[in-house]
């Protein structure tokens, strides 16, 4: 774990350098805040010239908070103004600040999305206005089409064995919210995965890999006479022996040999494909702890007398159980794709944006072709940035922020993140606070480079005393948190607070 240096006083906070501030409840993280951006107004490091207030960006989660931290700022330099004699050159550098504060960069992350994609529409190729609607009214709507013309179209006869194996069927609602959920989160160009996936998303292309595993299996079991019994002489503890054949080898071989000769539907195996998995699920580790068997009696293994069949039956049982789940998952995947993609072409076509298309765009707009130019601008134009209520950012802000302070080794901007993860309250808006935890990793990277540092604000000022020392005890004695260890970067951690 790199060094964590507790503040007790905001002058000692090195403003040459990235910063990670972690913060708890009380500890005066807006206080912390107004300072080094008076600082940085007022008494700027040591060779750089006082920045105006429209070169500092501040950025927060929600509307109520920007503007609770615009007043914060505003009233300090006031306050500071007040003390300065007349004529100083302190007072004169307040004096215009507050003179042009109404050109503050302070206000939410979607705002200064949103700023950017009016100021480089044209680079960008999009409009210079778009309505802003509401993602979660556009997704539904599209899903609604979806599931009324295009599944019925695309998937025909086979979409009620479809519905029945997603869950559809059963739990309409549940996975329609999932769907819809997860269209809007995934993230493609972040790396984001949906899982399991299917290289070719083709139903017709599974359902034959399914049918040709099950041929498989039904002709190496046709191969013995009586699987089961093959399957009770082999050199296993009696009682594993038992539960296996219960729960996997005698319902297998039920289904498979009552086939007909016609392929079987995909949801008459779904019972069979219930039972293994409950059993798995007990056991821990897949089909691997169930079949084939790792531990034998006295006497080692003696499957090639036995069961010569068995190894390749396993092998075939692997690959249908696991083509079964991609089929199982099919329509939940195919849908979340191709949601995302028709909510986008509406969006385009009537000039829509919502809160998630600013960041979107941003991001792709720093990639892009034109990524270095808008990259050189942000950097000429806020050399600090501060992200306030870290812990409610999601992946595609951190990544906004990490290419234009982080990335680049050479250039001047410096980023200041400040949160705690223990108030980590909006996931059902989209924050992740494990983008907190993975971008604490990174900034420890940097801490031991000498590109950043570590502060810890951890002196609280709301609360007595008592309230502080049970707080404590609560916390740091019933696990609901891990305690400071070395090591520990991608897990939320809790340092006993001081009063």
């Amino acid at each position: 774990m790199s060094k964590i240096i507790d503040i007790s006083d905001v002058t000692t906070i090195d403003l040459t350098r990235h910063g990670f501030i972690e913060a708890s409840a009380g500890t005066g993280k807006t206080y912390t805040l107004e300072h080094l951006v008076l600082r940085l107004l007022t008494e700027p490091p040591t060779g750089q010239d006082p920045l105006t207030i429209e070169q500092i960006l501040v950025v927060t989660f929600t509307e109520k908070a920007a503007g609770e931290l615009k007043q914060r700022i505003q009233e300090k330099l006031a306050a500071e103004l007040v003390k300065e004699p007349p004529g100083s050159k302190r007072g004169r550098r307040l004096r215009d600040n507050l003179a042009r504060f109404d050109q503050c960069a302070i206000g939410t992350i979607h705002g200064f999305c949103q700023r950017l994609l009016q100021d480089f529409a044209f680079e960008n190729n999009t409009l210079f206005e778009n309505r802003l609607v509401d993602d979660r009214t556009i997704y539904r709507q599209a899903l609604t089409d979806m599931m009324r013309h295009q599944w019925p179209l695309r998937y025909g006869e086979d979409l009620a064995d479809l519905l029945t194996l997603s869950g559809f069927s059963k739990s309409l609602e549940t996975l329609t919210q999932t769907v819809l959920t997860q269209a809007r989160r995934y993230h493609p160009w972040l790396g984001d995965r949906i899982l399991p996936a299917s290289p070719d998303h083709d139903y017709p292309q599974l359902n034959d890999r399914f049918q040709s595993q099950v041929e498989t299996i039904k002709t190496l079991l046709a191969a013995n006479p009586d699987p089961v019994a093959a399957f009770g002489r082999l050199n296993l503890h009696a009682g594993s022996r038992r539960a296996q054949i219960d729960k996997i080898v005698r319902p297998l071989t039920d289904w498979i040999l009552s086939l007909s000769h016609t392929p079987p539907r995909l949801v008459d195996f779904l019972p069979v494909w219930e039972r293994f998995t409950s059993y798995e699920a007990l056991k821990k580790g897949g089909l691997d702890a169930v079949w084939p068997i790792k531990k034998w009696n006295k006497g080692g293994d003696n499957t090639a007398q036995v069961f010569p069949q068995l190894p390749q039956i396993t092998k075939a049982l692997k690959a249908l159980i696991e083509i079964f789940g991609r089929l199982r998952a099919l329509l939940v995947t195919q849908t979340i794709i191709n949601l995302q993609q028709a909510a986008g072409r509406a969006k385009r076509r009537n000039g829509w944006i919502s809160y998630d298309d600013m960041l979107n765009q941003v991001h792709q707009a720093l990639q892009g072709p034109t990524g270095g130019l808008l990259l050189d601008h942000l950097r000429q134009s806020f050399p600090y940035a501060f992200v306030d209520e870290f812990q409610d950012t999601d992946p595609v802000q951190w990544s906004i922020f990490k290419t234009i302070y982080i990335d680049d080794p050479q250039a001047r901007g410096r980023l200041f993140l400040i949160g705690d993860p223990k108030q980590a309250i909006y996931a059902f808006r989209g924050a992740d606070v494990f983008v907190y935890l993975e971008a604490r990793r990174q900034f420890a990277k940097q801490v031991a480079g000498g590109g950043a540092c570590r502060y810890r604000l951890n002196h609280n000022y709301r609360s007595s005393p008592v309230l502080i020392e049970q707080f404590n005890c609560l916390f740091s004695d019933q696990g609901w948190f891990d305690r400071p260890q070395s090591g520990i970067e991608g897990r939320i951690t809790y340092t006993p607070a001081q009063s």
